[in-house]
């Protein structure tokens, strides 16, 4: 479980259907959550992630830069 949105868009192009950017369009994520369960969390997504696409990588120094630049995000 995880990321279903990634993997409904990616069968939905292929099928041959469009997606559309909607800027009103709203979601938002409610993650009232102990730290271990955000990590489960994370660790299901990137699980997630290698299945749906699998030729994508993930290395350190993102796994850095994306911390650092949420972190500094939500401080703000």
């Amino acid at each position: 479980t995880g990321l279903e949105d990634l993997d409904w868009a990616k069968r939905v192009l292929g099928l041959g259907y469009q997606l559309a950017y909607v800027a009103e369009a709203e979601i938002v994520h409610v993650h009232e959550e102990t730290p271990n369960k955000i990590y489960n969390r994370y660790r299901r997504e990137a699980i997630a992630l290698k299945r749906i696409f699998p030729q994508e990588h993930f290395y350190f120094i993102d796994f850095l830069r994306l911390f650092t630049g949420n972190l500094l995000s939500d401080y703000y």
